[in-house]
């Protein structure tokens, strides 16, 4: 089965109106990246959801195509399971998802180590000094 190329589609209704991306950027708060992933078809690096779906609405919306029939006919070449499981790189993602979350994890306890540790050291060293004088 052949897929249908929207994101060619899109490009070229957009260059057809003479826009730039940033000027489609400009009207629509669309990233330029999610943008230019797209015109690229490049699924697995877009929003999934509902995000996806208004983006292509509004992309096809500015360049002068009906939006639901453009987002049907990308749903067709790229079928939902895809946009909302993720593409071939999602695992990847996910997996960098969990161990960003791992280091976030870490400097959060760090953060707290440290935090009760330097007054207790601070402690230790103050009745360290104290504690070091003649008794009277």
């Amino acid at each position: 089965m052949q897929q249908v190329d929207i994101g060619t589609r899109l490009r070229e209704a957009r260059e057809a109106r003479g826009l730039t991306l940033d000027e489609i950027v400009a009207t629509t708060r669309i990233a330029i990246g999610t943008l230019r992933s797209l015109e690229r078809n490049e699924i697995d690096c877009l929003p999934k959801g509902i995000f996806f779906r208004s983006f292509v609405r509004s992309y096809a919306t500015e360049v002068g195509l009906d939006p639901e029939a453009t987002l049907q006919e990308f749903l067709l070449a790229h079928p939902i399971d895809g946009l909302v499981a993720g593409g071939p790189r999602a695992a990847d993602r996910q997996e960098g998802d969990h161990i960003f979350e791992n280091h976030r994890e870490m400097a959060r306890v760090w953060v707290t180590l440290t935090a009760f540790s330097l007054p207790l050291i601070g402690l230790i060293i103050y009745f360290s000094f104290v504690g070091l004088g003649s008794p009277t």
